[in-house]
């Protein structure tokens, strides 16, 4: 059983961290690298949840990645690493 002394330290970081991350944002959980309007290399992707020749979307630790253009393909998605070929016209997080 964990004792009061440590909870109210945990409760007490926990504070903290939330009122830090409120003023100094967290950056992303993914690497994006855009060359151009050719290409784009994305690190931590964990799945693809939908593509088509317009849109990709992928799924990341912590939300989604939508990618959008035209003539889009993946050309290698492994160990987490995602590229994409094409004219690409925007990157959103959702």
């Amino acid at each position: 059983m964990k004792s009061i002394k440590y909870l109210y330290v945990m409760g007490f970081i926990d504070s903290i961290k939330e009122n830090f991350c409120d003023i100094f944002p967290v950056p992303p959980l993914y690497r994006a690298v855009i060359l151009g309007d050719k290409a784009g290399f994305f690190e931590n992707v964990v799945g693809i949840k939908s593509f088509s020749c317009g849109e990709i979307v992928a799924f990341l630790k912590k939300g989604e990645l939508k990618i959008t253009g035209t003539e889009l393909y993946i050309k290698k998605y492994c160990d987490g690493d995602l590229v994409v070929l094409g004219k690409i016209q925007a990157v959103t997080l959702i």
